[in-house]
């Protein structure tokens, strides 16, 4: 009987429950990642979509409001991922960061700009 008090005791001691997960607030992953975008030549309204390239699902999508977007989420590890507007698209690397993205509509993955973590600066041309 004291073996199965003690037990009980040191259950409800460590919290035990098989359902419970726990989220670490502080873990540099938990705060995801917040594009600040740009794409010239666009029209209020146009929808500007993130996908994934590798899993092949929409992480997010914004509205432009003069060329303006902001696009949000959180990524496991650092993501290959497509910013697409209209019938173009820019290849880019998301981390759970702050980030900018600033391209014209025409030719938009050859002139894309992206700035993500300390002072990367990513362009192709």
């Amino acid at each position: 009987m004291k073996i199965i008090s003690l037990f009980c005791l040191f259950i409800l001691g460590t919290g035990y429950n098989n359902n419970a997960q726990i989220t670490n607030t502080n873990h540099p992953n938990s705060k995801g990642f917040v594009i600040h975008g740009h794409i010239e030549g666009i029209e209020n309204g146009t929808k500007i979509y993130l996908h994934n390239v590798d899993e092949q699902v929409n992480i997010d999508t914004a509205f432009s409001e003069n060329g303006h977007f902001i696009l949000t989420g959180i990524v496991a590890r650092p993501t290959t991922c497509w910013v697409e507007c209209k019938d173009q698209y820019a290849i880019i690397q998301v981390e759970n960061t702050n980030m900018e993205f600033n391209a014209p509509i025409n030719n938009m993955r050859c002139m894309q700009r992206q700035k993500g973590a300390g002072s990367r600066t990513y362009k192709l041309n």
